[in-house]
């Protein structure tokens, strides 16, 4: 019986570490960013990037306040790229859209998260609360 090559045992250990990295949950290669501000009407877009096993296909959600976004024409979007980017974009922004935003990618193998926080401000309230703060 012959024993198998170093070069052989070499490329089995490779093989398995890469089955192994493709056989884990979506990751984010881009995340939300922590804070945003916003104030009346404004357009605010989080983008992220996922990366997961493109043979397990990824299902990437977005969340508000621990409440499932869904789209709300003139108002809420969400867009799906075929490279991994993933967008939400929110148009006329107000008070009630702040708070905390999560995406979330699941796919058979488990799933990740990201979040980030959208601050609303009222118009000039933004730049004294910028001010207070310098000070």
């Amino acid at each position: 019986m012959r024993c198998p090559s170093k070069k052989i045992l070499s490329q089995l250990v490779q093989m398995s570490q890469v089955l192994t990295e493709m056989a884990a949950p979506p990751c984010f290669l881009q995340v939300l960013p922590t804070e945003t501000d916003a104030t009346d009407g404004d357009i605010v877009t989080f983008q992220v990037k996922v990366s997961s096993d493109p043979n397990d296909p990824t299902v990437v959600s977005w969340w508000r306040c621990g409440e499932s976004l869904r789209p709300v024409p003139g108002h809420r979007e969400m867009i799906e790229h075929e490279d991994g980017w993933h967008e939400l974009i929110l148009s006329n922004v107000t008070e009630d859209d702040e708070g905390e935003y999560e995406c979330r990618a699941e796919n058979h193998r488990g799933h990740n998260s990201c979040f980030g926080s959208l601050f609303y401000y009222q118009e000039g309230e933004r730049f004294l609360f910028s001010a207070l703060q310098v000070t």
